[in-house]
């Protein structure tokens, strides 16, 4: 199995994290905090859950030598996550 980008990963989930707790922080002070703006935190969540996903097995520091292919492909909900959806979670 190929070596985990962990720094890509982290990098990636620190800023989703952060974007969540925005996000909660949102929902729970601002009235004015609507479906048109959560559309935009979640957009962010998904960036970023899909980055780390799609890019953790990339090379090196990947956010200076990432294309901007690679940028928009890794923003993709990933191909094989339905397998990790659907898995009996009895096992392991």
């Amino acid at each position: 199995m190929a070596h985990l980008n962990r720094a890509w990963m982290i990098y990636n989930l620190e800023d989703m994290a952060e974007q969540i707790d925005i996000a909660i922080s949102r929902l729970q002070e601002d009235e004015l905090f609507d479906n048109e703006r959560l559309e935009v935190h979640f957009g962010d969540l998904y960036h970023h859950l899909n980055t780390a996903w799609n890019g953790r097995y990339r090379r090196g520091n990947y956010q200076e030598t990432q294309t901007d292919s690679e940028f928009f492909k890794d923003r993709q909900m990933p191909e094989d996550f339905d397998e990790y959806l659907t898995a009996d979670r009895t096992q392991g």
